[in-house]
């Protein structure tokens, strides 16, 4: 800046605005020289420093149910800290993944989007958005959070966090016999199901259809009350890895 001679006592003003793009401490320094000799040079520059407005965003991320069910819904839980302002956190669920419910006391969330505005928090406050989602695929599903806010973040690789949900894989087969296939009229016959896991998962909730048809007439079964003559229904329930379920089931030939 060039200024104009400057008359004995009188003074010069610049005033200059600029944006501040570092988070780190910035300093300005202006100095002065002019055409007549300065006898107390000493006082011929002067500074200023500034420094950008800090905070550490921390995200975190979990989920209730790692292992669901396929089709089974599971929620992840999303929190970020508090004593920053415009916070901004993007959450798109994954493909595999079917939005059901979104929760939060603080902001708002768009599930097209996966945009969940914070806005400011204050010091001591620390905002939670629970999502529900219906989980349609077998595969490792990874969901990820990532934050943003209008203050500089020194640690920006904790901005953002993940939960994977993996529905467990169990290949189930089933082989049905009889014991004997041309029986006498209204002589007994013994149907034998196996039931056999060969993973890699262990299998919950398994259920097998066996409805005896007309011209059959159920005695009995050596599951007890897991097998239900009336709808045909064996709750078998967990099979393991590698293991087997067995029933064998008593009827009549009527004709």
């Amino acid at each position: 800046l060039t200024v104009d001679a400057l008359a004995n006592t009188a003074s010069a003003t610049l005033t200059v605005v600029a944006t501040v793009t570092s988070g780190a401490p910035q300093t300005n320094t202006a100095t002065i020289s002019g055409a007549q000799y300065d006898p107390v040079s000493t006082n011929n520059s002067s500074f200023a420093t500034v420094g950008a407005r800090q905070a550490d965003l921390v995200v975190t991320k979990t989920v209730d149910t790692a292992a669901p069910a396929l089709n089974g819904t599971v929620t992840f839980t999303v929190s970020v800290p508090d004593d920053t302002t415009g916070v901004v956190v993007n959450d798109p669920l994954p493909a595999g993944l079917v939005f059901g419910s979104a929760a939060t006391a603080t902001g708002s969330y768009t599930a097209a989007t996966g945009v969940w505005n914070v806005g400011d928090l204050a010091s001591g406050v620390t905002a939670t958005l629970q999502i529900t989602a219906t989980v349609t695929d077998h595969l490792a599903l990874t969901n990820t959070a990532s934050a943003t806010s209008d203050l500089y973040d020194p640690l920006p690789g904790n901005n953002s966090a993940a939960a994977v949900v993996d529905v467990p894989d169990a290949d189930l087969s089933l082989n049905k016999s009889v014991n004997n296939s041309t029986p006498a009229l209204n002589g007994n016959v013994v149907f034998t199901i196996v039931v056999a896991n060969t993973g890699p998962s262990a299998a919950q909730n398994v259920t097998v259809a066996d409805l005896l048809p007309s011209g059959l007439s159920f005695v009995s079964s050596d599951a007890g009350g897991g097998y239900d003559a009336g709808t045909g229904v064996w709750t078998v329930g967990p099979i393991g890895s590698g293991a087997t379920a067995t029933i064998n089931i008593t009827a009549t030939g009527t004709g």
